[in-house]
């Protein structure tokens, strides 16, 4: 057999390019909606909407508490279904929480990040739709019906280009982005569940016994990964605050499109390896399998992916911000440039970090996700002292591929101990 014989029926394989081909397609669409947006939109506009994404995202977590993980974990449907339910339940009552909190206080919060109180009072709306999406997601992983979610991103991504253009066109400017995404995300949400029937699934099935026995079971969902992803992601998104916050909206705007375009790739392939591959180390792990090997192959499969593209931006990233966006935006450039090696080293090994999930080793999580959080402010901050905003990105991009190189080690680690602690059963047994 050869290897492309291999790949050909390698189930992996193929789930991973059902999937990637479409987020494929929704990355294409994105890089090309970027050409036109930032010929209408300025850096303020771009500032403004990672603002709302950035809170969003952060939001979301609190919003379902991490449960639209567990979905894939149980072995009965049934429970898979009311874990679904639960996610989306929760995520409904956290949205309207956010509204009755952010009302009074919308242009107090707007205030301190230099945006309109407008913004602030359309995030719990990206919240409902972000978590309603993540909770679809992972029903479909389950199922393993990744034609509907590769085709669901393609939507996404085409619906979202096409509003926010269209508000462009239409000179919505101060809002177009924000609305351009929820008008997306909208689309997509009500595309999959048509798909799935799920609303008829869930009614069909649910009973509120079996729902609160789940909700305990899967309790340490909120306990240590809730914890985890808020410190991980607030890593992620605490730039867009602090350049916000200690420096301007216009800064925020060039490190905004730099950091969407150059995590566009993690975000599609990256997150399409990472949806087949927690599924996959699931199955191994329950079936008493091996998983090092596993783990490895992916990870050189991403590096090999991605090191092109990144040592572009990494010698030319200044030169191809502007001649694709124009002059305006060469700062944007600056700044993909000295990101671009950590980005290439989390595109790696971000899609297999859940496999901590799957060797039950939830509680260390928090520990590596707080690193993370203090090394990247901790290099903001510095500049900020310095009065230097590119010194702060050199320094957090230099300390987060440290704090990403010592996560990545403890994996391996673990993953073969476990593969060690299999032999050693399989040779007693």
């Amino acid at each position: 057999m050869n290897f492309f014989t291999y790949l050909k029926n390698n189930r992996y394989v193929n789930q991973i390019a059902t999937l990637a081909s479409g987020t494929s397609v929704g990355h294409l669409i994105t890089m090309a909606a970027y050409l036109v947006i930032t010929q209408l939109y300025d850096p303020v506009h771009i500032g403004d909407f990672s603002f709302f994404h950035s809170a969003s995202v952060i939001l979301v977590i609190l919003g379902t508490l991490t449960y639209e993980y567990a979905i894939v974990l149980p072995k009965s449907k049934k429970n898979g279904l009311h874990l679904f339910a639960l996610t989306l339940g929760l995520c409904i009552l956290f949205s309207f929480l956010l509204y009755l909190i952010f009302f009074p206080f919308a242009d107090l919060i707007a205030s301190y990040f230099n945006v309109s109180g407008l913004v602030v009072f359309l995030i719990p709306l990206g919240v409902l739709f972000i978590g309603t999406f993540n909770a679809l997601t992972y029903w479909l992983v389950r199922t393993d019906d990744y034609k509907s979610l590769s085709y669901g991103k393609i939507l996404q991504s085409g619906s979202t280009a096409a509003f926010q253009i269209l508000a462009g066109l239409g000179n919505w400017l101060s809002l177009g982005m924000i609305g351009g995404y929820l008008g997306g995300r909208f689309t997509a949400n009500i595309y999959l569940l048509l798909r799935g029937q799920l609303t008829k699934k869930v009614f069909d099935h649910f009973s509120f016994k079996r729902l609160k026995v789940l909700a305990k079971k899967y309790s340490e969902q909120p306990k240590f990964i809730t914890i985890s992803r808020l410190l991980s992601q607030g890593a992620i998104e605490i730039p867009v605050f602090l350049i916000s916050f200690l420096f301007n909206n216009q800064l925020l705007g060039f490190y905004g499109l730099a950091y969407r375009l150059l995590s566009v790739p993690s975000s599609f392939l990256g997150t399409s390896v990472g949806h087949v591959s927690y599924k996959h180390f699931t199955d191994r792990y329950q079936k008493g399998q091996k998983i090092t090997a596993f783990l490895l192959k992916t990870w050189g499969g991403l590096f090999v992916t991605g090191l092109l593209p990144m040592v572009l931006i990494l010698f030319f990233g200044e030169d191809l911000f502007a001649f694709v966006f124009g002059e305006k935006w060469i700062a944007a450039g600056t700044i993909a440039s000295i990101m671009a090696p950590v980005l290439l080293l989390k595109f790696v090994t971000a899609p297999t970090e859940k496999v901590l999930l799957v060797l039950n080793l939830q509680k260390v999580v928090p520990f590596f996700s707080f690193v993370d959080f203090v090394v990247r402010v901790s290099g903001l901050l510095i500049g900020y002292l310095y009065n230097d905003f590119y010194l702060g990105i050199i320094l957090m991009t230099a300390f987060q591929g440290g704090a990403i190189i010592l996560l990545n080690s403890y994996i391996l680690y673990q993953v073969h101990k476990s593969d060690s602690t299999q032999n050693r059963s399989i040779r007693n047994g």
